[in-house]
């Protein structure tokens, strides 16, 4: 990701990682009179400058500029783990983000009731690394860089199949100028270089589009497939397969005289 108001081509705006999780446990794990509490640690953090080897460790300074490490309340069955937060990107590069379920020994005021946990509770959380599922958890994540939502290793496909998109209908332009001019003296072959040429238009047209929506929407490339990717993917497929059949054919001689 871009460093916040550092973006590609003078690009100015927030560069963020925002992270919503709901958790609840999981009916299937022996949880509910466990001699344990659990809770969730969520972590944003740039791995070229951090490095976090315990997500639960709760002494994590919560200041610091490449990482941010946020651990919910105790978790019962009456109140789920929520975890959401924005984390701002202050160096460009990549940006990890981790979930993970913690669990720490719970101390028991009164007898044996495992279900109480005591306030003063001062046992430092543990990563849970093996067994059962504790939580089903539904995560959200927006990656959002100053110009958008697009990677950026896919960002500079947008202003290039814009261009490619304008060049096209340039030439859209002066063909059929051309076209219209010398009508009398048209060749068979020069209908499908036409056909062809308005099918690589609307595919690099649709192209641009798709890139535009995921910057803007924040999309997912993939799945399901947005509908502009699907479109373009279609003209991409038939255009080609129509100027490889246009080259068989003018490689026999059809439609050249």
């Amino acid at each position: 990701m871009y460093a916040e108001n550092h973006g590609p081509f003078g690009w100015n705006g927030e560069s963020t990682v925002s992270v919503f999780v709901d958790a609840k446990f999981a009916q299937s794990s022996m949880v509910y009179h466990s001699q344990y509490d659990y809770a969730l640690a969520v972590a944003v953090y740039n791995p070229d400058r951090v490095s976090i080897t315990n997500v639960c460790d709760t002494t994590f300074d919560p200041d610091n500029t490449f990482a941010r490490v946020q651990i919910t309340n105790r978790t019962t069955t009456d109140h789920p783990s929520n975890v959401s937060f924005k984390f701002h990107v202050r160096e460009e590069g990549l940006q990890r983000v981790l979930i993970q379920t913690c669990e720490r020994m719970k101390s028991f005021p009164q007898g044996n009731d495992h279900n109480a946990s005591a306030d003063d509770n001062k046992m430092p959380y543990s990563q849970v690394l093996v067994g059962d599922p504790v939580f089903n958890i539904h995560a959200k994540l927006e990656l959002l860089n100053p110009y958008g939502y697009l990677p950026g290793t896919l960002y500079g496909l947008l202003p290039f199949s814009g261009c490619l998109a304008l060049a096209y209908l340039a030439a859209d332009a002066v063909f059929i100028g051309l076209f219209v001019i010398y009508r009398k003296s048209i060749i068979r072959v020069q209908y499908f270089i036409l056909v062809v040429l308005v099918m690589a238009t609307l595919e690099t047209i649709f192209w641009y589009a798709s890139y535009r929506d995921m910057n803007q929407t924040g999309k997912a490339v993939c799945c399901p497939y947005p509908p502009l990717f699907l479109v373009w993917t279609v003209l991409k497929v038939f255009s080609e397969g129509l100027a490889r059949s246009l080259l068989l054919l003018v490689s026999i001689g059809y439609g050249v005289r």
